[in-house]
């Protein structure tokens, strides 16, 4: 009897290849998840760089489009391209402050049309990874006197 029960035990229990098996498995599976979540990181940073670049450009070209029109816009397109440097577009937007961002806002005229166009363009990343993203608006302006 004695030794019967020792052949169930022997049969039942896991053997060392088997929790080898088992184990590295659970390794390889543990190693994709981690790699997964890395992945995930990455591009969650990229398209939050992505975002805060975009917005940066947007509020630029709208903060120089709400400037005066004749003492300012105009001025600046009448003396040729206008252009505004932002060495400083970290401190503009805190998520590109490790990515050596710049942001610059051009202001020029367009031929036969009474208005200036308001360029603005944000880069960021590495020299060889630099990414652009630029934002436009035109800024006319009408008069209100009927000719008779």
């Amino acid at each position: 009897m004695c030794a019967s029960r020792q052949n169930l035990q022997r049969r039942s229990a896991f053997t060392l290849v088997e929790v080898m098996v088992a184990g590295g498995i659970l390794a390889l599976l543990t190693c994709a998840l981690l790699e997964g979540i890395i992945v995930a990181v990455k591009v969650s940073r990229e398209n939050s760089r992505h975002l805060a670049a975009e917005a940066l450009a947007f509020d630029l070209a709208w903060l120089h489009f709400n400037r005066d029109y004749d003492s300012d816009l105009r001025k600046a397109a009448a003396s040729g391209t206008s252009v505004t440097t932002y060495d400083n577009a970290e401190s503009l937007a805190p998520t590109l402050a490790d990515a050596n961002a710049t942001a610059r806002v051009q202001i020029s005229s367009i031929n036969g049309i009474s208005g200036v166009l308001i360029h603005s363009e944000v880069a960021w990343g590495s020299a060889a990874n630099r990414q652009t993203i630029s934002h436009d608006v035109f800024r006319g302006s009408m008069s209100r006197s009927t000719g008779n």
